[in-house]
């Protein structure tokens, strides 16, 4: 993979002069002094994720990037998210950020409609996808209970942002039951605190899904979460190391 200067050609010039012993010594003063997540971002422009079968290869500008392509906190979700794929599968990626969710369910043949409203995710998750030669439907706006227009905070970290009553940028609002889109068999919301408002929106749209991933911030916001889902018919756990709760419904009402 490509490697950026300056660091690339001082670890050149160390190979070079010292071979692989001084190679080895200069990559341990630099780590020694820098955190490791910093040496891969400055040493390589892309990195893969492997989750079971399906691999997709993320552009690294940040140190998030680094653990997001190791699937780091959220393997055990993206494990289970993959493995409920159907390749004709419909998947709403709600939140999608840079696209790791849906670029997954996309190399696993699924149709993906991505939502991400902050235009700097959205186009990481552009470039995410042409990097691997995938087409997801992205849509530049947030997922909510009504439609119109809300304020999304600026970003807190990597691509991190949220509907907020405070300064921000002023994105479109759309109720997902409206939408002029296939019905989703897979559902992954992460939206920081705005769970309830999407699933609201999303109406009779949940009708055909049998398998909703909802990451939530609190006990309280769980709760909320979980009887709704349950009013929607679905089985509600909460099976992984992260916040993140998994519905479930065998059967489909057609």
């Amino acid at each position: 993979m490509p490697v950026t200067l300056p660091i690339a050609t001082r670890l050149a010039e160390l190979y070079r002069t010292g071979g692989t012993n001084e190679l080895a010594r200069g990559i341990g003063d630099w780590a020694a002094t820098h955190r490791t997540a910093d040496l891969i971002t400055r040493l390589f422009d892309a990195a893969t994720l492997t989750i079971d079968s399906a691999a997709v290869k993320l552009h690294i500008t940040e140190r998030e990037d680094v653990f997001r392509a190791r699937g780091h906190g959220e393997r055990d979700v993206l494990e289970t998210f993959v493995g409920a794929l159907e390749s004709d599968d419909v998947v709403w990626d709600i939140g999608a950020n840079i696209g790791t969710y849906a670029l997954l369910a996309a190399q696993c043949g699924a149709q993906v409609h991505a939502f991400e409203p902050g235009d700097n995710a959205r186009d990481r998750l552009r470039a995410n996808a042409a990097l691997n030669d995938l087409a997801p439907t992205i849509h530049d706006y947030a997922l909510a209970d009504e439609d119109g227009t809300a304020t999304l905070s600026h970003e807190s970290r990597s691509g991190v942002r949220e509907l907020t009553d405070g300064a921000g940028d002023p994105v479109q609002t759309r109720r997902g039951d409206g939408l002029e889109l296939p019905s989703p068999d897979i559902v992954k919301i992460d939206v920081e605190g705005a769970e309830l408002a999407v699933l609201e929106g999303l109406g009779d749209r949940l009708r055909d899904c049998r398998r909703c991933f909802v990451e939530v911030h609190d006990a309280a916001d769980q709760q909320a979460v979980t009887e709704r889902l349950e009013r929607r018919g679905f089985e509600v756990s909460a099976p992984f190391e992260r916040r993140i709760l998994q519905a479930e419904r065998e059967e489909r009402d057609r």
